[in-house]
């Protein structure tokens, strides 16, 4: 692997990594069961209202740009089940303050 230093200053990376199993992700990354999640998805009635929001909210966000996306999608879900079922939902954002997700 080599630097390259074009005029423009950006030093680019020439070359390719052979390195196996190196960790690309900080240093604490949530497993799920660290991830709190709201409890009405633990509910049996509430899972065919649950299972119908996915779906619209799969439609809603299928063609929205990759960056974000997730969020889009909660904020969906959270409307759907507001609207339709009278659920109020809490997204994992929502449930897990300090945690990033894209």
């Amino acid at each position: 692997m080599r630097a390259v230093l074009p005029p423009t200053g950006l030093v680019v990376v020439v070359g390719v990594l052979a390195v196996v199993g190196v960790e690309w992700f900080p240093a604490h990354t949530p497993a799920a069961a660290e991830l709190r999640r709201d409890p009405i998805e633990d509910d049996p009635a509430a899972r065919p209202a649950l299972e119908a929001a996915d779906r619209e909210a799969d439609e809603v966000v299928r063609h929205a740009p990759r960056g974000g996306k997730i969020h889009l999608y909660w904020d969906a879900k959270k409307q759907l089940l507001k609207e339709k079922h009278g659920i109020e939902w809490r997204s994992p954002a929502e449930m897990n303050p300090g945690w990033f997700f894209d």
